[in-house]
């Protein structure tokens, strides 16, 4: 019997670990040239992509990506732009997702849910941006990042934990492995928040049933696929 308790929660958390691993993100639109890695292999992104934990998302100069990781979260992979998957969870009435932002630029949005606790962290090369939600961008250099809010709140800290900072709807933070600066939004930044819109406009409704639908489609392409037989080469011996 006590045998069988320590084996219990040895399967609890199996199915538990299953089920976190069936989370998955979705292309919903692009423009231009941007793949994804994963094991080493590299294909074109097109609409409909699915997405896993761990998949690399490379754009090319001018190209850009939208990305739904579930029914209130929304991001925009800008161009020259590199970013990983860290984490995709969606479990009950919470939403956990993590991704890492090696260069380049992210806009995102995240909708605040009563139903739900939904929390997205973003790290750059300096720091952490972690935001429950709102409207924000993040933009990754070598040396420095922006992390800018156009609505709600976001948490940063720096890269090493040592610094913390809130940064607040209009402002901006620029982070160095050495310091954070807040400072009130530039023109030129409002603006890039402008591309929402259209953010918002390539949202899919009933996200997991949507990612259901096209596993099912795929499922059933690559069978039919299997089922064609080509006719025998008359020239082959």
């Amino acid at each position: 019997m006590k045998r069988l308790l320590k084996i219990v929660p040895i399967i609890v958390l199996f199915i538990t670990n299953s089920i976190f691993s069936q989370s998955k993100a979705l292309v919903v639109f692009k423009k231009g040239k941007s793949y994804v890695i994963n094991n080493n292999q590299k294909k074109e992104i097109k609409i409909n992509t699915i997405l896993n934990e761990n998949d690399i998302i490379k754009t090319e100069k001018d190209a850009y990506v939208n990305l739904q990781l579930s029914n209130g979260v929304l991001i925009r992979v800008g161009g020259n732009t590199q970013i990983t998957l860290n984490k995709i969870v969606r479990k009950d009435n919470n939403e956990e997702f993590g991704i890492q932002l090696s260069q380049g630029e992210v806009l995102s949005k995240v909708e605040k849910d009563k139903k739900k606790k939904i929390k997205l962290d973003i790290q750059s090369p300096t720091a952490i941006a972690s935001v429950r939600g709102t409207e924000f961008f993040v933009e990754a250099e070598k040396d420095s990042s922006t992390i800018a809010v156009n609505e709600g709140k976001v948490e940063v800290s720096s890269i090493d934990g040592s610094q913390k900072q809130t940064v607040e709807a209009g402002e901006k933070i620029i982070a160095t492995f050495k310091e954070m600066k807040k400072s009130i939004l530039e023109t030129y930044e409002k603006q890039k928040f402008e591309m929402l819109q259209e953010l918002e406009k390539t949202k899919k409704q009933n996200f997991e049933n949507v990612i259901k639908q096209i596993e099912k489609n795929q499922q059933l392409i690559e069978e039919q696929k299997n089922k064609i037989q080509f006719p025998e080469n008359p020239f082959q011996k």
